[in-house]
This record gives C-alpha cells, sequence and structure tokens, in this order.
C-alpha cells in the first residue's frame, strides 16, 4: 500500500510542476500570439493594406482556435500536450 502512495504522491508532484510550465508557458504564447496580431492590424490599418488585412484576419482566427484549444487541452490531459512537445521537439519521451 506504501508503494501506491509513494507513485500517486510522485505522479501529483509531476503534474504539478508539468500545469505550472505549462501555465507560464501558455501565457508566453497568447502574450506573442496577441502582440503579433496587434503590429499586423496597425501596419495594415497604417499602410491600408488590404492584403495584410486579410492575412491579419487569417492570423488572428488562427491564434484564437490555437489558443482555445491549448486552453482546453492544458487544463483537461497536461501529460498529453507534454508528450507532443517532447515527441515534437526533443523525441525522446517514451525513453524515460
Amino acid at each position: 500500500m506504501s508503494i501506491l502512495e509513494s507513485v500517486n504522491q510522485k505522479r501529483a508532484i509531476r503534474l504539478r510542476e508539468i500545469r505550472r510550465a505549462l501555465n507560464i508557458g501558455f501565457f508566453i504564447a497568447c502574450s506573442i500570439f496577441v502582440a503579433v496580431f496587434g503590429l499586423m492590424g496597425y501596419f495594415a490599418w497604417r499602410e491600408a493594406d488590404n492584403v495584410l488585412a486579410v492575412f491579419t484576419g487569417i492570423w488572428g482566427l488562427f491564434s484564437l482556435g490555437l489558443i482555445l484549444l491549448t486552453n482546453n487541452s492544458r487544463k483537461k490531459d497536461p501529460e498529453k500536450i507534454l508528450w507532443i512537445v517532447e515527441w515534437l521537439l526533443l523525441r525522446g519521451y517514451k525513453e524515460r
């Protein structure tokens, strides 16, 4: 029984660390998306560039969708996001 409690405690600590890192990364990524959207919108308005305005709209929709999906995933299953990030960047999650 104590082994099971130890495993659950270690998993809880690991999940807490994962959630903290994901929250920080999520808010940094959201800030970058909003900043890029703001800059693109400003330059599209300032230069009256229709093509840039269309790309700004596309970027806004893409950013909004990505933010909503990531927010939903980070709240429900943070280990899945960690697995995807490590698979994409490190290709070594299964070996640990």
